[in-house]
């Protein structure tokens, strides 16, 4: 119930705003300045997000396929034995923030603190971070 109260004080763009708005970031308003000018809140987007994925190049999903007939019980002798070996596959991480793109860096080696803070954050996340005044990285 306290959510719903919250939610009624927002409210919705009109027309007249949504065009406003894309004028003023056509021109090379930065957000933060075009919140500023219509009054509204002046926060948006000051957290930065990173996130990092894996595309496996197999078909393995770390699942067990079962083959039986259509409505038939599991019988443990049609049970396939998983795939164990290393796959082959891709890294990638990216930082998230608002209308600021961030390069997709691809991730070669095993990440752990020492690479991810020099070969990740210092030539990456630290020149962002510079561009977006006042932001937050997760």
């Amino acid at each position: 119930m306290p959510l719903r109260r919250l939610r009624r004080q927002y409210q919705q763009l009109s027309e007249f705003d949504r065009s406003r708005i894309n004028g003023m970031m056509e021109i090379g308003w930065s957000a933060l300045r075009v919140a500023r000018e219509l009054g509204r809140s002046d926060v948006i987007n000051q957290v930065v997000f990173s996130d990092e994925s894996r595309l496996n190049l197999s078909s393995d999903a770390n699942r067990v396929p079962v083959w039986r007939p259509l409505g038939g019980r599991l019988n443990p002798a049609f049970a396939l034995q998983p795939h164990t070996a290393p796959t082959a596959g891709i890294m990638d991480w990216r930082a998230i923030a608002y209308d600021t793109p961030s390069p997709l860096i691809l991730i070669h080696d095993a990440m752990t603190a020492q690479p991810y803070v020099h070969g990740t954050l210092q030539p990456h996340v630290l020149p962002l971070m510079a561009g977006l005044p006042g932001a937050i990285f997760q």
